[in-house]
């Protein structure tokens, strides 16, 4: 929506953090955690998205497209007391390390 302070704030500055829902805490679900820049889609791939809810009334929205720079999974074994972060990023490809926790 064109009038959110999500949007104005992505204008102002793309850095943004997409992260999973979690339902409860100490359940042991995997957390994800997406890091990149979203900025304003250009018009090609705005108006080629047939689908789009925006399709409808053009001028509320505000599309952005999401380049990933990072992406991070969190995986808690919870028997065992073990965390395990598996990363991704351009720089560095895919990483992987693990400890106890608390």
């Amino acid at each position: 929506m064109v009038w959110s302070r999500k949007t104005r704030d992505l204008l102002a500055d793309p850095r943004c953090v997409l992260h999973s829902a979690i339902t409860a805490p100490d359940v042991g679900e995997p957390e994800a955690k997406l890091y990149g820049r979203a900025i304003e889609a250009p018009n090609e791939i705005r108006d080629g998205c047939s689908a789009g809810w925006w399709q409808a009334c053009p001028t509320a929205a505000t599309v952005f497209s999401l380049t990933i720079e990072r992406a991070t999974c969190i995986e808690w074994n919870l028997e065992q007391g073990q965390m395990t972060v598996r990363s991704w990023s351009l720089r560095d490809g895919l990483t992987e390390s693990s400890r106890s926790y608390p």
